[in-house]
């Protein structure tokens, strides 16, 4: 699996309290009164008080990645952090609509903090995570900051390993600034709601499971694999109830590209919590990477009954569909997972291969061409995409994918 999912808060502490002041994202050029809405919010530092809705990560709103930045800026001396419960679901690309979605959004779905932040980290399988959008408005939906990286901003083209973790503390690097949290704030930081949470979760200090996992990788990274692989097995030895602890297991492992062994995990972490879908999710996303389709048809099924609203479930299972043949089975499920974001490239690009192995040019190259104007960078793939071979002397195509 290439996209590296939640890989722990409680890592975080490895990370430090850096200068993040140092590197502020400019607010010039923004309107006058959304500007003292900023100094506004500034001023009032450890003490504003902010929910964090659902972060996404390629499409999917995932609790652990919000909580990740919400233990990210507790650490920096934010006091007061509500987790939101109800996704926002984007449906537009540019930077502004959004920021004025998500200001609707909160004011049909009303707040008890002074604040709201939404953040996607936005990418594909091919490319990884590219892109990097935050908004925050305040408790009456009114557009506070705004906040886009792409592979054309230096502050995200120099990070090498784009994960999920990296570009979390990159969004707190550059929010925090806008909320008056600095050195300061971050030494007189005390542990909160959040860190309780993690707490709760793992059963013991935070600090123990940093241990355990950061043990992990790099013995992994010193070529030490099966060393790493005993580290992880005697963590979880300690508690094997523990669902956390499986899940944490299964994403370092999937991290390391080791999808059999975290196979293995989800599959303990499905006999733990056998209702719940992102344990069956992951399994079968390492289904995929083993090449093993059926069975990963079977997970993504069990998945969507558990959660029907998930649509990187919708389009996973698309793609296995895919690959197995069964094209207009792929198209359905593609299709809802376009009904139910219909701004996420991927489920666009999955149904144009779809459209154009069962040879339906106009629906290929018209799916084609949306999932093209959503991200411009997966001209690259189309042109060499196996499933377009039958488009490859289309003219249309030709002027989409040159």
């Amino acid at each position: 699996m290439k996209s590296k999912l939640w890989l722990m808060a409680v890592c975080s502490t490895l990370l430090g309290t850096a200068a993040w002041a140092q590197h502020a994202p400019a607010t010039t050029g923004i309107a006058p009164d959304q500007q003292k809405r900023l100094d506004v919010m500034k001023a009032k530092g450890p003490d504003a008080s902010l929910t964090i809705l659902p972060v996404r990560l390629r499409g999917k709103p995932w609790d652990r990645e919000t909580e990740l930045v919400g233990v990210l800026l507790e650490q920096q001396g934010l006091k007061n952090i509500e987790l939101g419960k109800t996704p926002f679901t984007p449906a537009e690309t540019n930077l502004e609509s959004l920021a004025a979605a998500v200001g609707a959004f909160v004011k049909t779905n009303p707040i008890t903090t002074g604040y709201a932040l939404y953040a996607e980290y936005n990418g594909d399988r091919q490319t990884g995570l590219n892109e990097l959008r935050a908004v925050v408005v305040d408790q009456t939906g009114a557009v506070i900051w705004t906040d886009r990286l792409t592979m054309q901003d230096e502050a995200l083209k120099k990070i090498e390993d784009r994960d999920p973790m990296t570009l979390s503390v990159l969004l707190v690097e550059r929010l925090s600034p806008q909320l008056g949290l600095n050195d300061q704030t971050a030494k007189a930081a005390k542990p909160g709601k959040l860190a309780a949470i993690m707490d709760q979760r793992s059963g013991e200090p935070p600090e123990n499971e940093q241990v355990a996992i950061g043990q992990y990788i790099s013995l992994v990274k010193l070529n030490r694999t099966n060393d790493g692989a005993k580290v992880l097995d005697n963590w979880v030895a300690a508690k094997p109830d523990d669902p956390r602890r499986w899940f944490c297991k299964a994403m370092a492992e999937a991290q390391t590209d080791r999808p059999e062994a975290a196979l293995k995990s989800f599959e303990k972490l499905t006999e733990l919590q056998p209702n719940e879908s992102g344990g069956w999710g992951g399994k079968g996303e390492m289904l995929v990477a083993l090449k093993r389709d059926d069975e990963a048809l079977k997970a993504f099924d069990r998945a969507i009954s558990l959660n029907p609203k998930n649509e990187g479930d919708w389009n996973d299972r698309g793609g296995v569909l895919l690959r197995l043949g069964k094209y207009d089975e792929a198209i359905q499920s593609l299709d809802k997972a376009i009904e139910l974001r219909p701004q996420w490239e991927e489920p666009w690009y999955g149904r144009a291969c779809a459209y154009s192995l069962k040879g339906d040019k106009a629906k290929a190259i018209a799916d084609l061409k949306k999932a093209l104007e959503l991200n411009p960078s997966l001209k690259s793939n189309a042109s060499t995409e196996g499933d377009f071979k039958s488009l490859r002397n289309d003219p249309d195509f030709k002027k989409l994918s040159e």
